[in-house]
């Protein structure tokens, strides 16, 4: 099944079921040198939209003939259905679905792991990369799989699942629909969103670990509410950095084009069961522009809303306060209002001491760091608290 072949299939059609017997083909015997079986070498032929029909012609004659779809390839252990998923090339969906159909009504095994990296044709579907002219192929490919007894908890080598398999996609503008439709079916399908791949992530981590933009913040908003939904626990930890899935949230940049969507995760997360106190202090000793100063504010109202403590202390001992008092990375309006709301929310003025036994007050001497305002409410907050 080589260049010669296609090229006399292209020639006469009609003649490939008598071409391929006149190879006398060894069908179920992998190639030394492509290490394929000749059903391997025919769906090579789908990638190209000039070729694709020969090959629907000629696997299904090596089907009828006996072709058996689950013999592994000797070089990498792939099989006809892992081959077979690296195929869905523009202009070529059609012959794709039919090549589909045909290699599972035959046995194809779409649970079936490679040798050399445990990979199912499940997880070798959602490697491929999603634009808008593949759509179609993928997820008509995903539900054929799942009807098929395809099981999207299998793990690979690498501890990977088929859904967080899916979850390292980049989401584009264009991959969008295809994106959250396979998002929607691995999870109706009984996907487990709460299971850790080698690095240590589970599929909100991976999420959020996604760079919020204006094009995807709606889509990762979706994405989120869907996880949610199917029981992803926001708590888990990380045990590569100890980071929890709020973490990967915070390290967000806040630009003005996202602002509003990071407030919209944060609120998101905190309903559902995600504790926030350490970023209180983070989110105060971050450099404020007035680019997001409003983004910035209004997480901070989110964290606190939630009952996040504004007496969290990093560990060099500092609440917010320490930090907001210190800080001279802040205009003074930015400052006060930011004063004004830690301390409508209980933020302790008087008692807490950071590592060096400064009081925020000890701070306000700093001349590059003073403000009448600041130092006038936390003096006067110190006097109602009886000190």
């Amino acid at each position: 099944m080589d260049e010669t072949f296609l090229r006399r299939a292209e020639e006469d059609p009609d003649r490939i079921p008598t071409m391929i017997a006149e190879l006398n083909l060894n069908l179920n015997v992998p190639h030394e040198t492509t290490g394929r079986t000749p059903l391997g070498d025919a769906i090579q032929w789908l990638q190209s939209i000039d070729t694709a029909s020969i090959a629907v012609e000629a696997i299904n004659e090596l089907v009828r003939l006996g072709s058996n779809p689950n013999i592994p390839s000797s070089i990498n252990g792939t099989t006809a259905l892992h081959q077979l998923m690296v195929t869905t090339g523009e202009n070529t969906t059609e012959a794709f679905l039919q090549v589909l159909d045909r290699l599972l009504e035959s046995g194809g095994d779409p649970n079936l792991p490679t040798t050399t990296d445990g990979k199912t044709p499940f997880h070798t579907l959602m490697n491929q990369t999603m634009y808008s002219y593949n759509g179609d192929a993928i997820l008509g490919a995903l539900d054929r799989l799942l009807a098929h007894g395809a099981n999207p908890n299998l793990l690979a080598q690498d501890n990977r699942s088929v859904l967080r398999t899916f979850m390292d996609h980049t989401i584009y503008s264009y991959n969008v629909e295809t994106y959250l439709g396979v998002l929607d079916r691995l999870l109706r399908s009984g996907a487990n969103p709460n299971l850790f791949a080698d690095d240590n992530k589970a599929s909100l981590h991976t999420l959020m670990s996604k760079s919020i933009y204006s094009y995807n913040q709606e889509t990762i908003l979706s994405a989120l509410n869907k996880l949610l939904e199917y029981q992803a626990d926001p708590t888990l930890v990380s045990s590569t950095n100890d980071s929890t899935v709020l973490q990967y949230t915070m390290n967000q940049t806040i630009y003005s084009y996202n602002g509003q969507a990071i407030v919209t995760v944060l609120d998101r997360l905190l309903e559902s069961g995600a504790t926030g106190q350490s970023f209180v202090p983070t989110l105060v000793g971050r450099t404020i522009s007035p680019e997001n100063r409003e983004a910035t504010i209004s997480a901070l109202s989110c964290l606190l809303r939630h009952g996040t403590s504004p007496n969290y202390q990093d560990p060099e001992g500092k609440t917010a306060l320490h930090i907001l008092a210190k800080t001279t990375e802040m205009t003074s309006d930015t400052k006060l209002e930011i004063l004004t709301l830690l301390l409508q929310n209980g933020a302790d003025t008087a008692t807490i001491e950071d590592n060096d036994g400064n009081l925020p007050m000890n701070y306000l001497g700093n001349s590059d760091a003073f403000n009448p305002s600041v130092a006038f409410l936390l003096i006067q907050q110190m006097f109602r608290s009886g000190l």
